[in-house]
């Protein structure tokens, strides 16, 4: 009997059943996720990425100030698996099941108990697909979750004492690198102070100067390397100069010109973090206990969480709650760190007590998803009607589908409209923006941009104009302009709780506006 269970146990903690285990708890909380709706940010990035396949050009027939990266993203979870939300969320699940196995190997040099191993996963991707809804799912924040990891995994690699080709290895962790910075530029401050954090840690061990200095050498080739490519991409489609502009210059100008976010986003924001992620939350200060603290992944890891969190406190006219998805896994990484700190230092944590813990740990954390996966499973599958399920799922998009009827109306005039407010609108009818432009965050563009609204909105015509509550005072105090010209040449033609919707008067209500 005993010969029996130590059998049993050696095959449940064995490499091969936690990398299982592991996969499958990605696996089946992203797949419960995949049906999410997008929020209107992810919808605004599927609308650019849609733009992008028609041919069109990023940052010229379609612009937003996020970098190209995001949009290269949707657009190809677009090609791959279809261009709405379940492609987006297919795709972003792929990549978690890419990254987990070498999570897992990763795991397995770092941590010498497989309860902790698996544990990571469970912290680090489990957690997020148990804690993400709408709003916070394919945000940029999370998508570079997993290639900060990778950034990680790759420097480690290059800085092991025993490791070889370190040029290698930190060339690649420079193309990562690249890859994080043309997802979100704020972020290569994060990325380089990972660098610099691990490179003093291999210096103060046993790695030789002359490894440490052919890994220095490989960073910034693989950065030089990944954006070098992006740049070029722009130069040949002849949108070089309009991507410049829009991620170094605008920037600098949207400081200046707009104000700081309310504070209470922040607290929002760490508030998600700690309930959502709260064992690992528990569990990481203790990485710093014992001699682990001084090692290369605490120590990046601990870097990663603090130019993290300053990175999101500089961008102060966002602080948006979802930026926390940034540090969900570093800070799994050293809650891992942690548990095995106490499991070393005291007698009492022992795998009898950390076991049911974790399974109490495990319930908790998966408590959002077992909610959500109860409205996936009697959704309206059968309905014909269009986005019958994702409007159950989410309340929010049903009433943004109750509120746009006027487009669905037999007598609707055809062609694309303009909406400043949800994009979602666009998108649950099937209609685009009637200019480059959109309309979801008008509150964050410059004064040459309000003024060159008007004149824009009156050569493309556009049959409908949504204008959301929250932008009537927007509107008229930044571009009275557009006031007159909705006053003059729009009539309104539907009330409704989210805003007014404005049809253009005459007989071209009727008829797509003429080209030029």
């Amino acid at each position: 009997m005993t010969v029996r269970r130590e059998t049993m146990i050696t095959r449940l903690t064995s490499r091969p059943s936690i990398l299982w285990v592991s996969l499958g708890l990605v696996l089946v909380a992203g797949l419960v996720r995949v049906p999410t709706p997008l929020f209107g940010d992810q919808t605004l990035f599927l609308l650019g990425a849609r733009s992008m396949d028609a041919g069109g050009l990023l940052y010229v027939d379609f612009w937003d100030n996020k970098q190209p990266g995001l949009f290269f993203f949707y657009w190809l979870g677009g090609r791959l698996f279809g261009f709405n939300g379940w492609g987006v969320h297919l795709l972003e699940l792929t990549v978690w099941l890419a990254v987990v196995p070498v999570m897992v190997a990763a795991a397995g040099r770092w941590f010498r108990r497989p309860a902790v191993i698996g544990l990571m996963i469970a912290l680090t991707g489990y957690n997020y697909y148990c804690a993400a809804g709408p709003w916070f799912m394919t945000q940029v924040e999370a998508l570079v979750g997993p290639l900060l990891f990778l950034v990680l995994w790759s420097t480690e690699r290059a800085l092991a004492p025993t490791g070889k080709h370190p040029f290698r290895w930190m060339l690649v962790s420079g193309l990562f690198g690249s890859a994080v910075a043309a997802l979100k530029l704020v972020l290569a401050p994060v990325v380089a102070s990972m660098w610099f954090v691990a490179l003093l840690v291999a210096l103060r061990g046993e790695t030789t100067k002359s490894a440490v200095a052919k890994a220095t050498a490989g960073a910034p080739i693989g950065v030089a390397l990944g954006l070098g490519a992006v740049a070029a991409a722009f130069a040949a489609s002849g949108g070089l100069e309009a991507m410049l502009w829009t991620n170094f210059q605008y920037p600098l100008l949207a400081v200046e010109a707009v104000d700081t976010a309310p504070t209470s986003r922040l607290f929002r924001g760490w508030g998600w973090l700690l309930w959502h992620f709260l064992p690992g939350c528990l569990l990481a200060p203790f990485a710093l206990v014992g001699r682990r603290r001084t090692s290369l992944p605490v120590a990046v890891c601990l870097t990663w969480v603090v130019a993290g969190e300053l990175m999101i406190v500089a961008q102060k006219f966002s602080f948006w709650p979802y930026h926390q998805q940034l540090l969900v896994v570093p800070i799994g990484i050293l809650a891992c760190f942690g548990l095995e700190a106490l499991m070393d230092r005291f007698s009492f944590v022992r795998p009898r007590v950390v076991v049911p813990a974790l399974l109490v740990m495990l319930a908790f954390i998966s408590l959002p998803l077992a909610r959500h996966a109860r409205r996936v499973l009697i959704a309206p599958w059968s309905s014909p009607e269009p986005y019958a399920v994702a409007r159950h799922i989410d309340t929010g998009l049903d009433a943004v589908w109750r509120q746009s009827e006027i487009l669905r109306r037999p007598d609707a005039a055809p062609g694309p409209i303009y909406v400043f407010g949800d994009p979602r609108i666009l998108l649950v009818n099937e209609r685009a923006y009637a200019l480059p432009i959109h309309g979801w965050s008008w509150e964050f563009l410059l004064d040459p941009q309000w003024a060159a609204l008007p004149a824009q909105l009156e050569a493309a015509a556009p049959p409908y104009i949504f204008v959301e509550s929250i932008y009537d005072e927007v509107i008229a105090a930044r571009s009275p302009q557009t006031v007159a010209l909705l006053d003059g040449r729009y009539r309104p033609a539907a009330r409704v709780a989210l805003g007014t919707w404005y049809r253009l008067d005459g007989h071209d209500a009727r008829r797509p506006p003429a080209g030029p």
